[in-house]
């Protein structure tokens, strides 16, 4: 991901500068998407983390998802 940023005045360039950086992610949204959002705590929509307490949560969600759709 590139990311690009004002120089402060102070540092005698002008414009912007870009610098790279490596972002991961944390986790995974669903939600339903023919609902109309509203804000805060919904049952339409959950975070899944990617780690909980050093447990794969994502591979954990994705076999309980194939293990659904197999019934």
């Amino acid at each position: 991901m590139q990311v690009d940023r004002k120089l402060s005045a102070g540092t005698g360039g002008a414009g912007l500068h870009r610098i790279e950086v490596q972002v991961q992610s944390e986790g995974l949204l669903l939600y339903l998407s023919q609902a109309t959002y509203e804000p805060g705590t919904s049952p339409l929509s959950t975070w899944v983390p990617i780690q909980f307490e050093g447990v794969a949560v994502l591979d954990l969600f994705e076999r309980c998802v194939h293990r659904h759709l197999a019934c």
